[in-house]
């Protein structure tokens, strides 16, 4: 039935009768962080190989409290109204927190179809599930049995999160094993989540209570425990160790590399996908398929190096198996089969290197070579450092004639040259890291400054045509954009959705089919028979909505591999997107209105806020400046205008290191501070982002302007004991009313104006 390795206990779920599957529905968190990238990959893999099409519907937590990611759910009622051949459920993805009852409530919507669920045990559904237990033992036995630690705090996940329950049983069950007691104060409440590994770290260390070890429920909050540590500083692992769960690529970019327990997620993904695909193929398949986790030791918990493999306590091997040892090696590293034999040429190339010792920089050009190559191909560096580790461990069996060698000091060479191409192959990963980072802010300026410097047709015919050049740059290349009939509210499962879209805009090959737009098209043909993107590729759909108000619907191929994350993306269209549709319907009420005078003031007020003004700030948006500053100047002829420009520093840094919500926090800060700075009647708006603007007239000048606004940012920075600072700069561009020719050039210059200060400071703090 598969080639992986897999565990069964219990009884079989019998055969599905029917055509084999041919389109996989997807419910997944997210389809673009560290977690889901190698979930994804995986699937993608594994659905080449069987012509399968995958559609993803990247929900959020069934429990969230936030109106915003409770709108993404919505995406589970549409799945369920599609024509799906199969269902493959990353359940502990999206279960945080939600009881059997309430996933069983998710599930209850499809029927009949086939589905499998991952991660979560779902009575009457056939699940494939990774040994939590039996991996976080491997972690707790090697921190209490090689490193003598019973003092081990632990950071718990979601509560009644599936992975939670289980690895925190494994811990209560290891104290006892050891006979150590067990101590509440030692176990602080996370979220799976940063902001929740970072309050939580917070408070184990304001218990004051001493450990010797902290174990989080996964490496996300592993590392923010690692920042809170380190912004102390706190040394690990010389005050304590710290570990984690999942085995992140971003556990290995921390220095420390944080020891974890790898999960397999390619591996476990790949497995289900087979199963599934067995069961609608009309076989017998498992009710619970268990994946075997392995530990990671790295240096967080106190060890050198780095050691993977299933076996906790693999030794050497003899001298005298030979070149077995090479075998044995690539099986520890627990490689796809398509990787294998690059993986031993590595390992022979290496060999040779080793006995042919030469103080030579060709070596560590090649080791970079190879890091490049699996960075390109996996997107990932852990199984050749872990090769290169292997090497330094039989280093003996690599060159048994260093075995008779007269001197320790050529065994040491090779030692000391092992240990450079793991500072190679660390250094290339963290050039890879820095590359993407840099790609995904230059494509997102792209859209920002297109939108931002093109966007003054607000039809959604306009927003069309911007959108064809501006989604080609970044990467996209297929993609469908479709709104309902008819918008509607979302709050809980179970809503009526339209069945049909409009479809706005069908880009194919990188070019806008002109055909297309104004058709009606019905979602299960849009999906099953996507006119579009081949039905052997892999789409994700995203909502359209704005607060708990659905417009339609985004489709993007996933193997265009955009340069941007997804859901910003998304973020970003359904903001321009809503723009235009309320401002269509705007339109329609207006003309409405003249025949019902008696309602007109109501309903126009509430339209006009809903389009003219920013959610977020309170502020006037794009659309109300661009709207209300030609009047504004007008109103203002014969005296001296000023329009300022305004981008806030490092906004993007605050959302990376304290959460988005923070980074809100921040930008509704920022705009009270501008807008204390500035009279009542001046013209202020938040244009995209971190971007502000404001129409101002008087005799004060360009540096008083400058002076007070850094003063308010100032005041405010000296008492508001955060842990960022938060700071502006502006470009400031001088006209009269008589003298303006479009409002566009006007924002563009004061806009070039701000780069320059931007630069101008810069140099200042470089001086």
């Amino acid at each position: 039935m598969t080639s992986f390795e897999i565990t069964s206990d219990s009884p079989d779920i019998p055969p599905i009768t029917g055509a084999a599957a041919k389109t996989i529905g997807v419910l997944i968190h997210r389809v673009d962080d560290d977690l889901a990238a190698a979930l994804v990959l995986g699937l993608m893999q594994k659905a080449a190989q069987h012509d399968l099409r995958l559609v993803f519907f990247p929900g959020r937590h069934l429990h969230s409290t936030q109106l915003f990611n409770r709108q993404f759910n919505v995406l589970f009622d549409l799945a369920y109204h599609l024509p799906l051949d199969g269902i493959l459920s990353l359940t502990n993805s999206y279960q945080a927190g939600a009881y059997e009852d309430e996933i069983s409530q998710v599930f209850s919507l499809f029927g009949s179809t086939p589905l499998l669920s991952m991660n979560f045990v779902a009575p009457g559904n056939p699940s494939v599930i990774v040994d939590n237990r039996a991996g976080a033992e491997l972690l707790f036995r090697h921190l209490i049995g090689i490193h003598g630690y019973r003092r081990i705090a632990y950071m718990r996940g979601a509560d009644g999160h599936f992975d939670e329950e289980e690895r925190f049983a494994a811990y209560l069950s290891a104290l006892q094993k050891a006979h150590i007691p067990f101590e509440p104060a030692l176990v602080v409440q996370g979220n799976f989540e940063r902001d929740g590994g970072r309050r939580a770290m917070e408070e184990l260390l304001a218990r004051q209570v001493p450990f010797e070890a902290l174990v989080a429920a996964n490496d996300t909050m592993a590392l923010a425990a690692l920042t809170v540590a380190q912004e102390r500083n706190l040394h690990v692992p010389g005050d304590f160790a710290i570990c984690g769960f999942d085995n992140l690529l971003s556990a290995q970019r921390e220095a420390p590399m944080i020891t974890t327990v790898h999960q397999p997620m390619t591996t476990q993904v790949q497995i289900a996908l087979e199963l599934l695909l067995s069961h609608m193929q009309g076989n017998s398949i498992p009710l619970v398929t268990k994946v075997p986790m392995r530990l990671v030791v790295r240096q967080s918990c106190g060890c050198i190096g780095e050691r993977g493999g299933a076996r906790q306590d693999s030794k050497a091997f003899p001298a005298e198996q030979g070149a077995n040892y090479r075998e044995r090696i690539l099986a520890d590293l627990g490689l796809p089969e398509t990787r294998a034999t690059v993986y031993k040429s590595y390992l022979l190339f290496l060999e040779h290197c080793l006995r042919q010792f030469e103080k030579s920089g060709w070596m560590d050009v090649a080791i970079g070579e190879f890091a490049n190559e699996c960075l390109a191909t996996e997107g990932d560096i852990s199984h050749l450092q872990a090769l290169v580790f292997y090497l330094q461990r039989h280093l003996l069996d690599v060159c048994p004639s260093l075995r008779s060698a007269p001197s320790v000091g050529h065994i040491l060479a090779c030692a000391e040259q092992l240990q450079k191409w793991q500072l190679v192959i660390i250094d290339k990963l963290r050039a890879y890291q820095l590359s993407i980072r840099q790609r995904e802010e230059h494509d997102a300026e792209i859209l920002s400054r297109l939108v931002k410097t093109q966007l003054t047709d607000f039809s959604l015919a306009g927003i069309c045509q911007l959108l064809e050049t501006t989604l080609r740059q970044i990467g996209v290349t297929q993609c469908v954009m479709g709104l309902y009939p008819h918008s509607f509210d979302y709050q809980l499962f179970g809503v009526d959705i339209p069945r049909e879209l409009r479809l706005m805009l069908v880009m194919v090959n990188g070019e806008l089919d002109q055909s297309r737009p104004g058709q009606l098209i019905p979602l299960d043909v849009l999906l099953g028979e996507t006119p579009c993107i081949n039905r052997s590729l892999v789409q994700v759909v995203l909502p359209i909505f704005h607060q708990n108000r659905h417009y339609g619907l985004l489709l993007l191929d996933m193997t265009d591999n955009p340069r941007i994350p997804l859901e910003w993306l998304r973020h970003e269209l359904s903001s321009i997107l809503v723009g235009a549709i309320v401002a269509e319907e705007l339109q329609q009420q207006q003309q409405h209105l003249q025949r019902h005078l008696d309602i007109r003031n109501h309903q126009n007020a509430r339209l006009i806020n809903i389009v003219e003004r920013d959610e977020l700030t309170g502020l006037l948006n794009r659309r109300g400046f661009f709207h209300r500053a030609p009047a504004w100047v007008n109103s203002h002829g014969g005296r001296d205008i000023r329009l300022v420009f305004i981008d806030l520093d490092d906004l993007k840094k605050i959302n990376d290191t304290h959460g988005h919500s923070e980074g809100d926090l921040a930008l509704g800060v920022a705009a009270s501070l501008i807008s204390t700075s500035f009279r009542a009647d001046d013209l202020i708006a938040r244009l995209s982002g971190d971007e502000f603007v404001v129409l101002t007239s008087g005799q004060q000048g360009e540096e008083d302007l400058r002076g007070r606004l850094y003063q308010q940012f100032d005041r405010y920075n000296q008492t508001s004991n955060l842990a960022y600072h938060l700071g502006c700069s502006l470009g400031c561009y001088s006209f009269r009313a008589e003298e303006m020719v479009s409002l566009e050039a006007l924002v563009a210059k004061a806009d070039q104006l701000l780069y320059e200060e931007k630069r101008r400071r810069k140099r200042g703090r470089t001086d």
